[in-house]
């Protein structure tokens, strides 16, 4: 098992056991079983109407955020560890009322409103499943995937009762000149029994050392990219210095295919061997080559580990289309904190 500083092996919660030995040889049910279960947690309500935006120019949307933060309710039952992610949404009116649509940013926060999962809101595609095609920008009819392929997080979190029930919250604004309706659910395990859940959290924080906790992070860039044909964008990601960062996946949504590299910004080392361009053409590797979705998310065969205080650069070429691309990245990280 790799535990080093700069290889992280990725966490996942043991599954329950049906059957243990005994000292004498017998088999019997695992007493841990009573209290440890599969659980959905969903918002409530379980079903948000999410308005309209509005578009203020050509190309350009505006607005069509909730009203009020969506509550994800655990209550004093157990612990709660989240794995995975889904959303389903359908318009709920225009042309295509009742039809699947993926066209909506999302954002997790903490009961103090802060968003302790991500630096800003990202697309949903690059963080929950249940969506088996993209739509692209003319919002065409889209398929809607089944169950069986959720966004598994690059780190389980543990979510823990709260005062008033409260443990996260969820923000949505919709990308579509049309109101649509979101259902978001996310899938873990469930612990009845207090001293299975610390077992559970101990297991997980051994991996990393004395002193070291680690939770889901999701790094995206600092404004919506909107590429014009020929057009480029570099962004940094900023590693903060209260945390070292571990990137585990990497997705996209966008309505068109581009170019992109990665580079350190310490050692000024890209991560590719794609070369300069030649005069006049840009240069980068194609986007399915690198970047994947919730579903089906891209992961390199090496996580990449940065310490505090570093950065990365990616860049982003949009010279693959003469129209105009809405380009959503994510990665998807593990933030290991030294407490």
């Amino acid at each position: 098992m790799r535990k080093g500083a700069a290889y992280l092996q990725h966490y996942a919660p043991t599954p329950g056991r049906s059957f243990v030995v005994r000292d004498d040889g017998k088999i019997q049910v695992d007493p841990a079983k009573r209290f440890i279960t599969p659980f959905t947690l969903v918002t409530e309500p379980e079903e948000i109407l999410v308005p309209a935006s509005v578009e203020m120019c050509p190309g350009l949307l505006a607005g069509g955020g909730v009203e009020n933060a969506v509550i994800l309710p655990i209550d004093n039952k157990g612990p709660f560890e989240a794995v995975y992610s889904q959303f389903t949404a359908v318009f709920a009116s225009g042309p295509d009322a009742g039809q699947p649509t993926d066209q909506f940013m999302v954002v997790i926060f903490d009961p103090e409103f802060r968003p302790v999962l991500m630096n800003r809101e990202i697309h949903v595609r690059t963080i929950a499943g249940g969506f088996g095609s993209s739509l692209g920008a003319g919002f065409g009819t889209a398929f809607q995937s089944a169950a069986g392929r959720p966004m598994v997080w690059p780190e389980t979190f543990f979510m823990e009762p709260t005062e008033g029930g409260k443990a996260l919250f969820l923000a949505y604004r919709n990308l579509t000149p049309y109101p649509i309706r979101v259902k978001w659910a996310f899938h873990g395990i469930r612990y009845y029994h207090l001293p299975d859940y610390r077992a559970a959290q101990k297991e997980k924080e051994a991996m990393y050392g004395k002193g070291r906790v680690s939770f889901p992070y999701f790094y995206t860039t600092d404004t919506d990219v909107r590429l014009l044909a020929d057009e480029s964008f570099d962004f940094d990601v900023r590693i903060t210095d209260e945390a070292d960062v571990e990137i585990v996946k990497m997705n996209v949504f966008s309505d068109e295919a581009f170019l992109w590299r990665l580079m350190e910004k310490a050692g000024k080392r890209f991560l590719d061997n794609s070369g300069p361009g030649i005069a006049g053409v840009a240069n980068g590797i194609h986007s399915a080559l690198g970047w994947g979705d919730a579903e089906f998310p891209f992961i390199p065969f090496e996580t990449m580990y940065y310490e505090q205080n570093s950065k990365v650069m990616i860049s982003l070429v949009n010279a693959l289309s003469a129209s105009p691309n809405r380009i959503f990245p994510t990665l998807c990280c593990r933030k290991i904190h030294h407490a």
